[in-house]
């Protein structure tokens, strides 16, 4: 694990190599400057996936709004919006911390998010050595540390390294909180379960239906019977956090739109046949989840069939060292809590992580099980399985060896891999050197190919924000019509708290006579403004004074 660590933090202090979630890790990067640049109150703790300058605060105002690039308007009726409201924003909080101290690079935040993603794996280890000892615990480790549910997301900016480190160490304080000691149950560690689940809430929905499961099925699984005092107050965690994020949202949107927000951004990750949307069945998802966690998933399928094969017909006596059936299933229970509410957002990349216990449990189980069964042959005892006995040490052999194969192969892969590929993003470079007397916005016709979505908005595409951390992450709005372009730069001159320096960039010469020709037509500018030429004939004009 210190080789994996030392293997990642080198390919992370490259700028341009990003996590699997680059996307999400380049918006973390935007927020994080809007927190410095404007205060985290006036930012209201909310995340403002976009480029900074004062004036995008326009961009929540209607007129602008189709340049807002927080709430989704494919997933909630109040969208556009400047701010984004349907994930909790506490795992900014590291990062914006680090830039407050000054070290505010990629590079930097990726050490942090990293830290974290070690931390997961060592809180990991000592859950799963209190349940089936060392030796299984670290074959389990090891396994979902190599696998590309884990690499791929180990340096992510985004919430996935915050959210493991907090599940893993919510499912251990859970087993130590119901451990016999001198006095019973340990009511420190009861206290740390409530602040982790709550901690868990702040910055993360991902894990926090599987932490709920956790708890409920683990007291179940001790024989503790049905606690409900005990689980009414440990849910009451992440109800307080959630509605902390839905007071947050409130104070953003207002009820009315905070409540539609809510109730239509649900909708469309739940995503049945109710909704009038097409249905995901969650089954499928889960599926989708496995070949997220480990490509390809079918190893997984068999380390369940190998592990119940020798449970059931070959076991000759209790191993501690084998996790117990009942274990494997809670586990796989509450990885499957999060695809049977939101389907739909269970096909994210990163949501392979939910099934990482589970998966890490049964390869655990199938490598100690191969232990046990080489035991019994060396004492001259196979058991009355015989022949079963022998074909079994080949058959679990041969899986985990191609195990670990296909996550030896598959983490080199993650960590060689070139950064995302974005055509332009040379020209988001000439940009960001570009010197004006003010924050820049910069207007982009045709100038740019790199967009997350060209349906955002009819006639402005969303660019990636890849390209607005390129750019000096500064803000970049896209349009299709340059009357588009000076219809809406004069109204961003209008409502305009403070000023700013528009840098216009076009496709080729034609397009950039064509925006000057609206701009004069609309009373923007006099003249021509100078032009000068970028990457492969990309235009760029910084306009005049005036409008600083």
């Amino acid at each position: 694990m210190a080789v994996l660590h030392a293997a990642l933090a080198w390919r992370s202090s490259d700028e341009d190599r990003w996590s699997e979630w680059a996307f999400g890790d380049a918006q973390t990067l935007l927020a994080v400057r809007h927190w410095e640049r404007d205060g985290w109150i006036a930012s209201k703790l909310l995340f403002v996936p976009q480029g900074h300058a004062p004036v995008i605060r326009s961009l929540d105002e209607p007129g602008l709004r189709q340049h807002a690039h927080g709430i989704d308007p494919a997933t909630s009726p109040v969208g556009p919006r400047l701010r984004y409201t349907h994930y909790p924003a506490g795992y900014l909080v590291p990062y914006a911390l680090l830039a407050r101290a000054g070290l505010d690079s990629a590079p930097a935040a990726r050490q942090v998010a990293l830290a974290f993603s070690t931390a997961a794996l060592v809180l990991m280890f000592l859950l799963f050595a209190r349940l089936v000892g060392t030796g299984s615990a670290l074959v389990a480790v090891v396994f979902y540390g190599l696998s590309h549910g884990h690499v791929g997301f180990a340096s992510s900016l985004a919430n996935q390294p915050l959210d493991d480190a907090l599940r893993f160490g919510f499912m251990l304080a859970v087993v130590r909180s119901t451990a016999p000691g001198p006095e019973g149950p340990s009511n420190r560690a009861s206290i740390v379960v409530w602040l982790l689940g709550f901690a868990l809430s702040l910055v993360s929905l991902d894990s926090v239906l599987f932490a709920f499961v956790w708890l409920v099925g683990w007291d179940l699984l001790q024989g503790r019977g049905l606690q409900w005092r005990r689980w009414l107050a440990y849910a009451c965690a992440p109800a307080a956090a959630h509605a902390l994020q839905v007071a947050q949202n409130v104070w953003y949107l207002g009820v009315p739109d905070a409540v539609s927000d809510i109730v239509g951004t649900f909708a469309s990750r739940h995503v049945t046949a109710l909704t009038g949307a097409r249905h995901v069945d969650p089954f499928v998802a889960a599926g989708v989840m496995l070949d997220h966690l480990l490509r390809p998933s079918f190893l997984i399928d068999a380390s369940l069939l190998t592990y119940v094969v020798h449970r059931r017909y070959l076991l000759d006596e209790d191993d501690p060292a084998l996790p117990r059936p009942g274990l494997v299933a809670l586990m796989a229970v509450a990885g499957l809590a999060f695809p049977l509410v939101l389907p739909m957002a269970a096909l994210m990349p990163y949501q392979g992580r939910q099934l990482g216990p589970f998966a890490a449990a049964l390869v655990a189980g199938v490598a100690a099980s191969l232990a046990h069964e080489a035991r019994r042959f060396r004492s001259g005892r196979p058991g009355a399985a015989g022949r079963g006995s022998a074909i079994y040490l080949v058959v679990a052999g041969g899986l985990l060896i191609a195990l670990g194969v296909t996550l030896v192969m598959g983490a080199g892969r993650a960590l060689v891999a070139p950064g995302p590929d974005l055509p332009d993003a040379p020209l988001a470079r000439q940009i960001a050197a570009l010197q004006t007397a003010h924050a820049a916005v910069i207007m982009d016709r045709g100038g740019f190919v790199s967009f997350q979505s060209i349906r955002w908005a009819p006639g402005h595409p969303q660019i990636s924000p890849l390209i607005e951390v390129l750019a000096g992450r500064r803000p970049v709005l896209c349009f299709d019509d340059p009357a588009a372009l000076a219809r809406d730069l004069g109204l961003l001159r209008q409502r305009a708290a403070a000023p700013f320096s528009p840098v216009v960039v076009a496709r080729d010469e034609e397009t950039m006579a064509r925006i000057v020709r609206a701009l004069v037509a609309a009373r923007v500018i006099r003249g021509r403004p100078p032009v000068v030429e970028l990457w492969h004939g990309r235009r760029a004009a910084a306009l005049p004074a005036c409008l600083e």
